[in-house]
């Protein structure tokens, strides 16, 4: 048998140069040949063709593992390559602005096309492909070289981005110009990129490349070329204030404007742009300037949707100058400033310039412009609309003389009807109200507490699930209330047998300010239930100006009292009250150890073994629904045992808060 190992890599070129054998198959041709051979005899003969086909498919994945994919690339568009490997990739990593492991599989699509030519096989397995790759990065020539080797200039990424798409998108490059973009669309629409085909649906392409490039110029080029709008398209230019981009695409689609004044109106606070011209555009194609957001939500203009907006900018905002001239425009076209819009769920009877009553900079500035905002008269009426009343008056934390009137009025709140009850602001009025009440005058709202219905119900119904812990959270933000001993108790031990066991614990902590809460507090700390003993420790740490043994106890009392955990008592102190940092992962591995192990030497061991497991699965949400459903007398446990320490070390908190 003659010898063909010595053109071995002659043949495996020619092979190379014209697809890449897979070895496998030459294994099994070696395989055959030699079954063949022993069959005829000739066992030496198969033996030295399968060596020699062996080499082949070594030689040939040698040869195979070149810079295949770069081989039909001209020059420019090889080091357009280059920039995305050693510029562009990088600098997504250096920005975060996404994950790493997104960066890191676009550059194993760019390595993999610069050995096997592949365009399309990594699409398969969920990321972008090579032509998509070069359009996001907005290299021209590299995309123009691709198309020319048979790049499909419509195929979609599983995030169902198309070619297009990427190449408009500023999101990821938001440094990106107009003169960067357009070529990129130009040459994929010189290549047969269709718009029809580059978006969602058939008809969402520009709607999605508005969003998606913040780029006035490319959306109009896009219109140039042929890019047709559907009912959304609208929405970006009245959000930028892109004026002329609108105007063409209301002429394109029936002068449709909904909800597109809100945008202008919005928009003029986050973006720059001609948002004046583009409410007069819009006024003109039969916006109504009253008109609410929806429907079902009166009053929800796009004066009160911009004032919300408003107000949360700084005074040194760049866009609160502009933000103002539109407002202004906006009223003196007819848009009501005093407008309430009684049934949004954010901000209940607001209007607009409720909004902005407590910017006084944002008053006088419109004031200079000719539109003179005046605080309207208070007003709570006892009817349908008492809880957006009750909910606006609070805002403007008036004087208990301004609003004593109306105590009876406020007080309707604590003997809700049934449609109160199903309101979705219910509970932040109560809140709003229980504050009015006691600011007006707290002896009268405690006793109106007192009798609200909900006390004579079975506190484990659904209602008053939702209503007592509002209702107690009030209270105790309303330090005037006082509620008798007796009264508290009784209802903690209702609010025990119905399994409200946080409840409890706070009704009895309130005896820290009834009159004769001492003797009951006494008590407590004897009794079995621990949520009502962890009460009565946290009554008498409140009567011992201690703090809060509970999550975050210890950094409020320093922050209020101007000090820094700044001794090992206090460190130790603070890191006892910081559960919520574990819960949320942000605890350091180190602190952890030592939060668990100063719960064993306090006692807590309960605690301790239930933060052990807790810790442990963390990044289970099963696992720790289950530890949960164990039940939650360890926490109670906890709180216990740092109110002891506490008060035990209570001289320690006075001198190290003074050093």
């Amino acid at each position: 048998m003659i010898s063909v190992s010595k053109s071995i890599f002659s043949v495996a070129s020619l092979f190379s140069n014209a697809f890449v054998l897979h070895h496998t198959y030459i294994f099994l041709l070696g395989g055959i040949w030699e079954a063949i051979m022993m069959s005829m005899g000739m066992r030496n003969a198969g033996r030295e063709v399968k060596r020699s086909l062996v080499l082949m498919a070594a030689a040939v994945l040698l040869v195979s593992c070149g810079e295949r994919g770069t081989e039909k690339l001209t020059d420019g568009a090889v080091q357009q390559l280059e920039e995305i490997t050693k510029v562009g990739l990088p600098l997504l990593q250096e920005e975060k602005l996404v994950e790493a492991e997104f960066v890191d599989s676009l550059r194993q699509v760019v390595e993999r096309f610069r050995k096997t030519g592949d365009m399309e096989s990594e699409r398969e397995r969920g990321k972008p492909n090579i032509l998509q790759i070069a359009c996001l990065f907005k290299k021209r020539e590299l995309v123009q070289s691709l198309l020319e080797q048979g790049a499909d200039p419509n195929a979609h990424s599983l995030d169902d981005e198309s070619p297009l798409l990427l190449a408009v998108g500023t999101y990821l490059l938001p440094e990106t110009t107009t003169e960067q973009i357009i070529p990129v669309v130009d040459t994929l629409l010189a290549g047969g990129a269709d718009f029809k085909k580059s978006g969602t649906n058939g008809d969402d392409f520009l709607t999605r490349a508005a969003f998606a490039c913040e780029r006035e110029d490319v959306l109009l080029h896009l219109l140039d070329k042929g890019a047709r709008p559907d009912a959304e398209t609208a929405l970006p230019p009245a959000l930028h204030g892109w004026a002329r981009a609108l105007e063409r695409v209301l002429a394109m689609t029936e002068k449709r404007t909904e909800g597109l004044l809100h945008a202008a109106a919005v928009g003029s606070c986050q973006f720059e742009g001609d948002h004046i011209r583009c409410v007069r555009i819009l006024l003109e194609a039969g916006s109504d300037i009253r008109a609410p957001e929806a429907p079902n939500m009166p009053g929800s203009t796009a004066l009160f949707r911009m004032a919300a907006e408003m107000s949360e900018l700084d005074e040194n905002d760049p866009h609160l100058d502009h933000a103002i001239e539109v407002f202004s425009f906006l009223v003196q076209r007819g848009a009501d400033p005093y407008l309430r819009a009684e049934t949004d769920e954010s901000y209940p009877g607001f209007s607009p310039y409720d909004f902005l009553a407590r910017r006084p900079k944002i008053i006088a500035a419109l004031r200079d412009r000719g539109i003179a905002l005046q605080t309207p008269a208070l007003r709570i009426d006892g009817g349908k609309n008492l809880l957006a009343d009750i909910c606006r008056a609070a805002m403007y934390k008036p004087a208990g003389k301004e609003i004593a009137p109306f105590f009876d009025s406020i007080a309707g709140v604590l003997r809700p009807t049934r449609e109160m009850l199903d309101a979705e602001i219910y509970t932040q009025a109560l809140e709003a109200g229980v504050h009015l009440l006691g600011c007006i005058d707290p002896s009268r709202a405690a006793q109106r507490i007192m009798e609200m219905p909900l006390w004579q119900q079975d506190l484990g119904t659904k209602d008053a699930e939702n209503i007592l812990p509002t209702l107690l959270a009030a209270i105790q933000d309303t330090p005037g209330i006082k509620l008798p001993a007796d009264f508290l108790y009784r209802h903690a031990s209702c609010a025990q047998k119905a399994g409200l066991k946080e409840e409890a614990s706070v009704l009895i902590e309130l005896m820290e300010r009834s009159d004769d809460g001492a003797d009951f507090i006494c008590r407590c700390i004897e009794d079995p239930c621990l949520p009502i003993r962890a009460g009565a420790y946290a009554a008498r740490l409140h009567l011992a100006g201690l703090p809060d043994a509970r999550n975050g106890g210890v950094a409020a009392w320093l922050m209020e009292r101007g000090g820094k955990a700044d001794t090992d008592f206090l460190k130790e102190a603070v890191l006892l009250t910081s559960q919520e940092q574990l819960w949320y992962g942000s605890m350091e591995e180190a602190d952890i150890r030592k939060l668990i192990a100063a719960m064993r030497q306090l006692g807590a061991s309960r605690a301790a073994d239930a933060y052990e497991k807790i810790v442990a699965a963390l990044d289970d949400p099963e696992k720790l629904d289950a530890i949960m459903a164990q039940g939650d007398d360890w926490k109670y446990e906890l709180e216990i045992a740092i109110a002891r320490h506490f008060l035990k070390n209570k001289a320690q908190f006075r001198t190290d808060l003074t050093l």
